[in-house]
C-alpha cells in the first residue's frame, strides 16, 4: 500500500533562441509538460546561446514545449565554441563520482553521460531507446541482448557481453560472494532483483535470467543499468565494514564509463568537467533515433558548476554564468526564475513517485482495511499544492500515467477524501474511519481491534 504523490518537473533555461543575426530573444514563460513526481527542476539556457534546432513560435504558460530539456539533448541541440555551463545545486559529484554509492544521489544524471546503460528512456517518456545495445528479445523467461558492435571504455579497453554480464551480478551482490549474505548495490535495487542470472554468451550478446512472473515491460527496465568496466569494479568486492563493500565506499575520483562525455577534470566543491568522447558510437551510427543526440559530440563538453541554492543559480543564468541547470530545482525559486530576464522556464514529464510504504507483515498494517483508513490520513492535494508549490498531483496508486498497468487508472481516486481540510486532520472524522473499519477505541483513546 502506498500513498503516492506524482509531480511534474519545473525547469528553466535562458532562452537559446534569437533572431537571424544571433540576437537573443525574448523571454518565455513556464510551459508544464506533466504533473507528477516532486522533483521541480530548472534547466536554464542562457540568452544568446545559438541552438541547433530550428525555431519554433513562442508559447504561452501552460503548454508545451518539444525543446530538449535532458542534459544529453542540450549539448546536441546548441552551437558553442565553449563547454556548455551547467549549475547544479549539490556538490558531490566534483568530490565522489561513483555511481554505485547509495548516498550519492545528486550524481546521477552527470554520470549518466559517463556510463551509458543498455538502452535510455526515449523521448517520449513511455519507450526505451536502444543504446549500448543494438537490440533485444525475449525468449520464455530470459532476456536475450546484443550489443553494438566495436564498442570501447574511455580507457580504450572494448565493451563486452562479460561487463554487461559482471555488471548485473556486481550491483545484486558487490561482494561477489565474498560476504555471508549479499550487499547489493542499493540505488539499482529494483532492477537488479528482476534477475535470477546473467551470462556471457559471446563477446556481443548476453543472456538475463529472469525472476518468475517479471513482465516483459517490467523487466526492460534492467536495460537501463549502468554498465560498468569489469577490470575496474572486480577487485573491489572486499568488505570494509558490516555489510559494506569497497565499491560503495570508494570515491571513483577518476571515473571510466563508455559514455558520450568523459571525465576531464574536477575542483573540489567549485566544478566538474566533461568533454565528447570522440569514440563513442553516436558518432558513427546510422540510425534515425540517435541522430538527435549524435551532435552532442561535435561540441566542447560541459562544465558543471556548484550553485549553493536556487536564488545563486537564478542570478548566474540571468548574467551570463550559466548556460542551463540539470538538477532539481528548489520550488521556493521557480516563480523568481520565471521573472528573470532572458530566463525561460519549462517543466518535463514525470518519471518518479513519492510514496509512503508500510510493512505488511506487521499487525496491524497487515489488516488493508486499516492501511486504506491510514492512506487517507495524509492530506496528498494538500502537499502537492503546498510542498511542491502545485508541481505535483495526488494519486490513490503507485503508477505514472503511460505504464499501462491492467485496470489501474493513475488518476482515479479510490480511497475517499481526506478527513479534514487543508492538511488539518479532523480528528473524530479519523477515528470514524476506524471503526467503520472494525476496529474500537477504549476509555484511554488506545485503537483495539
Amino acid at each position: 500500500m502506498a500513498e503516492p504523490v506524482r509531480n511534474r518537473q519545473p525547469e528553466t533555461r535562458r532562452d537559446a533562441r534569437g533572431d537571424a543575426h544571433g540576437r537573443p530573444g525574448g523571454r518565455a514563460r513556464g510551459r508544464p509538460r506533466g504533473v507528477r513526481r516532486t522533483r521541480p527542476l530548472h534547466r536554464g539556457r542562457r540568452a544568446g546561446v545559438p541552438h541547433r534546432a530550428p525555431d519554433r513560435p513562442r508559447v504561452g504558460a501552460g503548454t508545451t514545449t518539444e525543446r530538449p530539456l535532458s542534459l544529453l539533448g542540450q549539448l546536441a541541440a546548441v552551437d558553442l565554441d565553449r563547454p556548455l555551463r551547467a549549475g547544479i545545486f549539490s556538490a558531490e559529484v566534483t568530490e565522489n563520482r561513483n555511481p554505485v554509492a547509495g548516498e550519492f544521489r545528486w550524481n546521477r544524471q552527470l554520470l549518466g553521460l559517463l556510463y551509458d546503460p543498455l538502452a535510455r528512456p526515449a523521448r517520449d517518456g513511455d519507450s526505451l531507446l536502444p543504446w549500448a545495445a543494438a537490440s533485444w528479445a525475449f525468449d520464455g523467461d530470459d532476456l536475450i541482448v546484443t550489443l553494438r558492435a566495436d564498442q570501447r571504455f574511455h580507457d580504450g579497453t572494448p565493451v563486452t557481453a562479460a561487463d554487461v554480464a559482471f555488471t548485473m551480478a556486481f550491483l545484486s551482490d558487490t561482494s561477489m560472494g565474498a560476504a555471508p549474505s549479499p550487499v547489493p548495490a542499493t540505488r539499482y535495487r529494483g532492477r537488479t532483483s528482476l534477475v535470477a542470472s546473467a551470462s556471457a554468451v559471446d563477446r556481443r550478446t548476453v543472456r538475463l535470467s529472469l525472476t518468475e512472473d517479471a513482465h516483459e515491460r517490467t523487466a526492460e527496465r534492467v536495460l537501463t543499468l549502468p554498465v560498468l568496466p569489469a577490470t575496474e569494479w572486480r577487485d573491489r568486492t572486499d568488505l570494509v565494514d558490516d555489510r559494506v563493500t569497497h565499491a560503495l565506499v570508494w570515491e571513483n575520483r577518476q571515473p571510466v564509463g563508455s559514455g558520450p562525455l568523459a571525465f576531464e577534470s574536477a575542483t573540489e566543491r567549485e566544478s566538474v568537467t566533461l568533454t565528447p568522447y570522440e569514440d563513442h558510437f553516436l558518432a558513427t551510427a546510422d540510425d534515425p533515433d540517435l541522430e538527435p543526440y549524435a551532435a552532442a559530440l561535435d561540441g566542447e563538453g560541459v562544465v558543471a558548476r556548484y550553485a549553493p541554492s536556487g536564488e545563486d543559480a537564478v542570478a548566474a543564468l540571468a548574467d551570463g554564468r550559466l548556460d542551463t541547470t540539470v538538477h532539481q530545482f528548489p520550488v521556493n525559486a521557480f516563480d523568481r526564475a520565471g521573472e528573470a530576464a532572458g530566463v525561460e522556464p519549462a517543466t518535463a514529464p514525470p518519471s518518479e513517485l513519492c510514496v509512503v510504504g508500510y510493512n505488511v507483515r506487521r499487525a496491524p498494517l497487515s489488516d488493508f482495511r486499516f492501511r486504506q483508513v491510514l492512506a487517507r490520513l495524509h492530506d496528498r492535494e494538500h502537499a502537492a499544492a503546498s510542498v511542491f508549490a502545485g508541481y505535483a498531483a495526488a494519486s490513490d496508486a503507485p503508477v505514472l500515467p503511460g505504464w499501462d498497468v491492467d485496470g489501474v487508472d493513475p488518476n482515479e481516486r479510490l480511497l475517499g477524501p481526506f478527513p479534514g481540510s487543508d492538511g488539518d486532520l479532523d480528528a473524530e472524522r479519523a477515528r470514524e474511519l476506524f471503526r467503520d473499519a472494525g476496529y474500537t477505541y477504549d476509555d484511554g483513546g488506545n485503537l483495539h481491534r
